[in-house]
């Protein structure tokens, strides 16, 4: 007998274990500041990455924080403050690439493996939710489970090429963060997330030579870690 409570409990588990896994990802992708500082865009920004914008400024309203005060470097954000407007700018962010041309919409992204939509929310959070517009191919070949071609999109300008020369152009999110990027895209080659262990190589033309996956004690750990949270 199918034990329909226990299929949704552990859909909820596994939901909540690659947030988890998502928020973590970032908090070491972008580590935490608490005054205003530049960033890699020529912008200000704050605690993880946060632009000023109104955006930021928006999810800062909501804290109860007044921005004046955070850019004026009147008010330093605690790191626990800093968690939860990453938590509103994930939110937020999850929305607007939903509802891309690219992506289609809630169905079309249900259909996509939450390993998968990770890959990508990490890609909104550091391009922002419309970079799908860059890359039409790649979330094309996403959407119909093709996640070696994925992976080349993501990484180089692929297009319709068939040549061996095909690879040699990088691309721009490639070319500006180059391991960042690396780490991301690394994911998409994977059953489930695991790329904060990966170390950039070389690229090579086949890519299963890669190193053989190593997530699932990561996942097992974010699990319990997610069940201990929640009791």
């Amino acid at each position: 007998m199918i034990n329909f409570p226990m299929i949704g409990i552990m859909k909820n588990i596994d939901q909540g274990a690659h947030e988890m896994h998502l928020r973590d990802r970032l908090r070491r992708e972008e580590s935490f500041d608490p005054h205003p500082y530049p960033d890699s865009k020529d912008t200000t920004a704050i605690g993880y990455g946060n632009q000023m914008n109104e955006v930021t400024n928006a999810h800062l309203r909501k804290m109860g924080i007044n921005p004046a005060a955070v850019w004026s470097g009147k008010r330093a954000l605690t790191e626990a403050e800093g968690m939860k407007l990453l938590q509103h700018r994930l939110a937020s962010d999850e929305s607007k690439l939903i509802h891309t041309k690219e992506i289609g919409g809630p169905a079309e992204w249900d259909r996509i493996p939450r390993s998968k939509q990770i890959v990508l929310r990490q890609m909104a959070y550091q391009m922002g939710p419309r970079f799908t517009k860059k890359f039409p191919s790649m979330i094309k070949a996403v959407k119909r489970g093709d996640w070696s071609r994925a992976y080349d999109e993501a990484l180089y300008k692929v297009g319709d090429k068939q040549s061996s020369e095909y690879r040699r152009t990088v691309s721009d999110w490639h070319g500006e963060t180059p391991a960042r990027a690396q780490r991301v895209a690394y994911e998409l080659l994977q059953d489930q997330p695991d790329a904060m262990n990966y170390v950039p190589q070389p690229y090579r033309a086949n890519t299963q030579t890669l190193r053989p996956n190593q997530w699932q004690d990561m996942y097992i750990d974010s699990v319990i870690k997610y069940q201990q949270q929640n009791k």
